[in-house]
């Protein structure tokens, strides 16, 4: 009687897994871009407290940020050398967030990155570190991706009024939920076919 219990248990912990994943749900977004280009800051680079604008890698007044070569995942069909627009903020008091950091499209697909939160990691006369985390999402043309959560971070090495930075890889980290449930799930059916087995 006690095994016919158990293993009416077994059977409904997998019917309970089976019912909660989804069947044919949009997934999350999992891979790395990154830019590079230039900002300029409001002020000398030990002292700056936001960024005023943007540039492309042939300088001021030339074209915005590029993405670099070699996107990963779920942003590898994206060109290098596609322009995207990026928008200013201050980050000495952080800024109100979410706010969009960073846009552009390929065809009919829409890619995108609020930021969630603003870090001033490290700050001197020769170097700024900001990173963050944020919300990446890519839309349109038959896309199904559920917005995830992401990292960002930007550094500055420049000097003056043209500092060069690389806008460091975005690493969009997918939903742990589902990988949680099974792990749980996975867990429960080991200690019952193992109690099954000392049972028999």
């Amino acid at each position: 009687m006690k095994n016919q219990i158990t293993k009416s248990f077994l059977l409904g912990v997998l019917s309970f897994g089976l019912a909660v994943l989804p069947l044919g749900a949009a997934t999350y977004i999992n891979g790395n871009i990154s830019f590079t280009g230039g900002i300029t800051l409001n002020g000398p680079i030990n002292t700056a407290s936001a960024i005023t604008s943007y540039f492309g890698v042939l300088g001021p007044g030339v074209g915005g940020p590029l993405v670099n070569f070699g996107p990963t995942g779920d942003y590898a069909a994206v060109p290098a050398g596609k322009a995207a627009d990026f928008t200013v903020f201050t980050f000495n008091p952080q800024p109100v967030a979410p706010f969009q950091l960073w846009t552009f499209s390929v065809g009919a697909v829409t890619y995108s990155f609020d930021v969630t939160s603003v870090v001033l990691n490290f700050q001197d006369s020769h170097f700024l570190n900001l990173q963050g985390t944020g919300i990446a999402s890519i839309s349109g043309g038959g896309t199904d991706f559920l917005p995830t959560a992401g990292t960002w971070s930007i550094t500055d090495t420049g000097t003056g009024g043209s500092p060069v930075f690389t806008f460091g890889n975005i690493t969009a980290v997918p939903e742990p939920s589902s990988a949680a449930l099974m792990g749980c799930l996975g867990s429960i059916l080991f200690f019952v076919v193992r109690r099954l087995k000392c049972r028999a």
